[in-house]
């Protein structure tokens, strides 16, 4: 089991750090290529499906080393929570604040999983 487990934390971790990073290294080759800054904020949550076969990888990983983390579990689920909202947001809310609040904690769960896949591989390690 703990082969099968390294590879899809592994597998996670590098995922959701890719999407977690992405906007800050397009912004930098954009500032190179086209001499001006233009920084995404809202590319985490267009590469959201990637983001949730990440988190899916790190919590398979994590069960299959049985480290899962109290912590992992409720920001996975505050995640696809507040994912789910983010994408039918315009439909039940009438102010967007709150969408930028679903969206804002969407990013904070990926740091958090991100972290919690980190700790679990130096854990194994």
């Amino acid at each position: 089991m703990g082969k099968a487990g390294l590879v899809f934390l592994s597998i996670g971790t590098l995922l959701i750090g890719f999407i977690l990073f992405s906007p800050i290294l397009l912004s930098l080759i954009g500032v190179f290529v086209q001499k001006q800054f233009h920084f995404d904020y809202l590319l985490t949550s267009e590469l959201g499906m990637l983001a949730f076969i990440g988190v899916a990888l790190v919590f398979l990983g994590s069960l299959l080393e049985r480290s899962v983390q109290v912590l992992q579990v409720v920001f996975l689920i505050l995640g696809v929570l507040s994912f789910g909202i983010c994408l039918y947001g315009n439909q039940i809310f009438e102010t967007t604040s709150l969408i930028w609040l679903c969206l804002v904690l969407y990013n904070l769960s990926l740091i958090t999983v991100f972290a919690c896949g980190v700790q679990n591989l130096h854990r194994i390690h």
